[in-house]
């Protein structure tokens, strides 16, 4: 009888203690473990900073200007400004000043009469385009796709259009001839090199030059983030489609750049 009264009071205490223990464990429960993962903390959505590139400028051929383009070292420099639409994709925008020097030369075998020869002789000569001043001032858009590969740094492919206000540009035209050769000159042109060079057209403004072009970029790089700071070196190509002047017999005329591009951004 006595093991009975012990077995229901024991009971009775466990009953009306179990809400108890129910509540103590749920509140154990929902307190943060330290084995719960840590995630980054959020990343500011606008960030803006400075833009900076090493330019590598091709001319490309025309209808009037033919030749193989010579790549000329240009440079950047201008301001951006970004938004993050998500962990892995951003748009951006960015304006910048740019130098863009170029030139295009053409080699071709003529047919020229030399002193004490009764028969024409072929000898090689080198038409060339010099492009010393090419300054713009750019606007370009881009959507750029970052995925992940550690805690800090992200890969980075980007593409978008861009569009050029011209500020000037301005080419000569010249034919060198070899040393065994000089050129008639019954024009009265400008010559170089003791005769050897004939200036077709002296350094100049560039004739019916398009003040507005536009073109498509693109880029890949790595990103590297350090709190809000980012820095992201990265390679672009820039393509015109538009032609450098408005005259038809130029049809054709382009420059085309690759930028070795750091952008350096922080966090708003």
């Amino acid at each position: 009888m006595t093991l009975n009264v012990i077995y229901f009071s024991t009971m009775n205490d466990f009953f009306r203690t179990l809400p108890l223990w129910v509540a103590l464990s749920a509140t154990v429960a929902a307190q943060p473990s330290d084995d719960a993962p840590v995630c980054d903390p959020p990343q500011p959505q606008w960030h803006v900073g400075l833009t900076g590139a090493v330019l590598l400028n091709s001319y490309h051929q025309s209808i009037g200007t033919p030749g193989n383009p010579e790549q000329r070292t240009g440079f950047a420099a201008g301001v951006g400004l970004g938004y993050d639409l998500g962990t892995a994709i951003d748009v951006s925008a960015r304006v910048e000043y740019r130098f863009m020097p170029g030139r295009i030369v053409q080699v071709d075998d003529t047919q020229v009469l030399l002193p004490n020869h009764f028969t024409p002789q072929t000898l090689r000569i080198t038409n060339t385009t010099d492009i010393p001043q090419f300054r713009s001032v750019d606007f370009s858009l881009a959507a750029a796709f970052k995925p992940r590969l550690s805690s800090r740094v992200s890969g980075m492919l980007a593409a978008g259009p861009f569009f050029r206000n011209v500020l000037e540009g301005e080419r000569s035209q010249y034919t060198d001839f070899p040393a065994e050769a000089r050129p008639v000159n019954p024009g009265g042109l400008e010559t170089e090199n003791n005769g050897q060079r004939l200036i077709l057209q002296p350094y100049g403004p560039i004739q019916e030059l398009n003040k507005f072009q536009a073109g498509v970029t693109g880029g890949l790089g790595v990103q590297y983030r350090y709190g809000s700071l980012q820095i992201t070196p990265a390679i672009w190509y820039d393509y015109s489609l538009t032609n450098i002047t408005n005259r038809p017999e130029e049809d054709g005329w382009k420059v085309h750049s690759w930028a070795f591009r750091t952008d350096v951004r922080v966090g708003l």
